[in-house]
């Protein structure tokens, strides 16, 4: 038991996994401008404070004989799994893969309505932010494309834009849930994007 102003050190993979969606919320936010590693490093920092050295020391393979485990792999495979989610958010072709089969209101409502969308689109800003923003605007064009005439095309981008409006200003009517109000911003994001491919 730790005596009077001692902290409790907890397993590094457990620091990490207990706080994985703040480090991956971080992660994306260094990720640009920085290398995989180094964006790691910086969401550690970021999200563990006091315990930022041990998981640090652990994955840089200081304390393997300590946790009887390779602190370097568990490291690598952490980033891994961070770039693996940073593509999906921003891959278009994974997400056209996964909704390709959807007609134009499935696909716009599935776009408006994602969660992890809207929040890596809130917490990452600038050119991150835009680029999820463009990738699930292309998402919902690639469906428009799929009408055969510039008349079909418009209709369906009209009520894809009519779509992630509605369910935009559903949000914001009046709600003070911080979910409501990322999904607002969301759909004024991608609403914007569509737009800008009518003019």
């Amino acid at each position: 038991m730790p005596g009077e102003g001692e902290r409790r050190v907890g397993h590094p993979v457990a620091l990490v996994l207990d706080r994985l969606q703040a480090i991956e919320e971080a992660y994306v936010r260094r990720r640009p401008g920085h290398s995989p590693v180094e964006a790691f490093r910086h969401a550690v920092v970021d999200t563990l404070a006091d315990d930022a050295d041990i998981v640090l020391d652990f994955t840089d393979g200081m304390s393997d004989a300590t946790y009887g485990v390779s602190g370097a792999e568990f490291g690598d495979e952490v980033v891994q799994q961070l770039e693996g989610h940073l593509a999906a958010a921003v891959d278009p072709e994974a997400r056209a893969a996964r909704w390709s089969g959807l007609d134009i209101a499935a696909v716009s409502v599935a776009i408006a309505t994602d969660e992890a969308l809207a929040r890596r689109f809130c917490r990452s800003g600038g050119r991150l932010g835009r680029t999820v923003v463009e990738s699930a605007a292309a998402t919902i064009i690639a469906h428009v494309r799929r009408a055969r005439t510039r008349i079909g095309r418009q209709a369906r981008l009209s009520r894809a834009l009519s779509i992630v409006e509605d369910i935009g200003h559903e949000a914001a009517a009046g709600s003070s849930d911080p979910s409501a109000r990322r999904q607002a911003r969301w759909c004024s994001a991608v609403a914007e994007s569509l737009r800008a491919e009518r003019r």
